[in-house]
């Protein structure tokens, strides 16, 4: 838990505080499972590709295959 709020504090904006705690708990989770780090890690670059691509995209690229 103090793993995870040290992550957490860790990003901005405070918004998000709750939304990377519950990341850092799952990726610790998914770690004490298989204890593999390689997998958190990857995970934790996924995440931050796909929010990537959202940012220089925008919205719209999610909205545009719901309709």
């Amino acid at each position: 838990m103090i793993t995870s709020l040290l992550f957490m504090a860790g990003h901005g904006p405070m918004v998000l505080w709750p939304m990377y705690f519950v990341y850092s708990v799952a990726w610790g989770w998914i770690f004490i499972h298989t204890g593999s780090l390689k997998l958190s890690i990857a995970i934790h670059m996924l995440s931050n590709l796909f929010y990537t691509v959202i940012a220089v995209m925008g919205w719209q690229i999610l909205a545009e295959n719901v309709a």
